[in-house]
């Protein structure tokens, strides 16, 4: 596997070791199969850092759950007829 940096300064890829570039830049991992670009994490890391946000309230603000099939799903891909009931497609 390769792993890439996009660079801020100059906006090429650089080489890199491991994906701990991923808390502060863009990067891009090579393997047999293809090329996958991740996104910059970097106001994720931040604003956890600070103490202003954790993992689960990202979660909440996020996602939510389906109350007939318990899948978890993105708030716009979720249907809420009436408060605290909210269904997918697949259930509605």
């Amino acid at each position: 596997m390769k792993y890439e940096l996009e660079c801020w300064k100059c906006d090429k890829w650089h080489e890199a070791e491991s994906l701990f570039g991923l808390r502060f830049a863009r990067m891009r991992v090579t393997t047999k199969l293809g090329t996958i670009e991740l996104p910059d994490l970097q106001p994720i890391f931040s604003a956890r850092a600070s103490g202003r946000m954790n993992w689960g309230e990202l979660l909440d603000n996020n996602f939510g759950k389906c109350t007939r099939c318990q899948r978890i799903k993105r708030h716009k891909n979720l249907w809420y007829a009436e408060p605290g009931a909210a269904w997918c497609r697949r259930c509605t």
